[in-house]
């Protein structure tokens, strides 16, 4: 080891590079000027390849930089000792390290040329530019989609928001997608952040949420199973104790490709209605009680001849039961010319509103003829 080293750094019987310029002082500053040159850049190409590799961590083949830049110190020390041999013989140390350049240098040779497809198959500048252009365009296309889309969603929302009825979207599993302003009032939902939540997950935002609901879930569920229009009533409690009933209409929701989307909700608020139709049962009772409660038949007659309504405390006087009247015209019922008579009184009476009186002779099923 210390032979080696002494042939590398001694100068034996070698004569200074020097001698073979005849030590020309124009000569020699040119070979040291040039090679000093030259072995300054040499020295700062590789410091710049680092720099920039540090700073670009998504250039490919990175590491071919550092062999480059291997091969390039090599040489810049080559020229180094270019100089240094004008005066000192080292050349055997001189002869060493244009052995480590020529290495690295045919190393890096080999490993391009391994690198070429991958290298040819980057794309180019103007490759790149033309990607560039289209995700451009691509960008303002898409902008351009959801523009509309929250133009449309904005529209729907203004839509359904002026349905007074409550119109509720959900998913298959029971997330809620959309809902209208009456639909978060009932539910008391205004200001909850509701979209992509189940109704479990809500319960924490209403105390009678999960009452309210429960009967609601279960035909959510029957719609989404059954593929079919699901149309009820349903009777939802209220927070103050009271409750409103609702004609609801659940019909399932599929995408273009025929999946299942969910389910679309409208109710309908039919507490008044139910209340009337009570109140009007209510009223024809009282006033059936009324009338079945007098001394005397009642006919009701529609303006087409039709009987509607028959009362007849005197039936047995008759002896006509109410299916002999009602469903038929006074044509099927009454002889010809009562029939007629019935007619001219029942006529006048809805022309002028007024009431109108007269006798008449029938006979009843018995054959006994009643005055009437």
């Amino acid at each position: 080891m210390s032979s080696l080293l002494h042939h590398l750094f001694t100068s034996g019987q070698f004569i200074p590079h020097g001698h073979c310029y005849l030590w020309k002082p124009g000569l020699v500053w040119l070979h040291i000027l040039s090679d000093g040159l030259i072995a300054l850049a040499y020295y700062s190409i590789p410091l710049l390849l680092v720099y920039i590799v540090r700073k670009r961590g998504d250039l490919p083949f990175d590491w071919i930089f550092l062999l480059f830049g291997s091969f390039i110190i090599a040489c810049g020390t080559g020229h180094l000792l270019e100089i240094w041999t004008l005066w000192h013989p080292m050349y055997w140390l001189s002869g060493l390290v244009k052995a480590v350049t020529s290495a690295v240098s045919v190393a890096t040779g080999i490993v391009l040329v391994s690198l070429i497809p991958n290298i040819l198959a980057l794309p180019s500048p103007a490759q790149l530019e033309q990607a560039n252009s289209r995700l451009k365009s691509e960008i303002k296309e898409r902008q351009q989609i959801e523009a509309q889309l929250r133009s449309q969603e904005y529209w729907l929302n203004t839509l359904i928001d002026a349905v007074p009825d409550v119109v509720n979207m959900k998913d298959g599993e029971g997330r809620w997608l959309i809902s209208n302003q009456e639909g978060l009032k009932l539910f008391q939902l205004e200001g909850v952040d509701y979209q992509g939540k189940t109704d479990a997950e809500l319960e924490a935002y209403t105390e009678f949420y999960q009452e309210a609901l429960f009967g609601c879930q279960e035909s959510d569920e029957r719609t989404w199973r059954g593929e079919t229009i699901s149309h009820h009533e349903e009777e939802i409690p209220l927070s103050d104790g009271s409750t409103k009933k609702f004609d609801v209409t659940k019909v399932p929701l599929f995408n273009p490709d025929g999946s299942r989307k969910g389910i679309v909700i409208v109710a309908s608020d039919i507490t008044e209605r139910k209340q009337v139709e009570a109140a009007l049962r209510d009223s024809v009772a009282r006033n059936r009680a009324f009338i079945q409660a007098l001394p005397d038949m009642l006919f009701q007659i529609g303006g087409d001849g039709m009987f509607m309504d028959f009362q007849a405390p005197r039936e047995d006087a008759l002896a006509m039961p109410p299916s002999h009247f009602l469903g038929k015209s006074v044509w099927e019922v009454l002889p010809t010319e009562l029939a007629e008579a019935t007619m001219y009184n029942v006529s006048k009476a809805i022309a002028t509103g007024e009431t109108q009186v007269y006798e008449y002779q029938m006979s009843s099923l018995d054959g006994n003829l009643h005055r009437l």
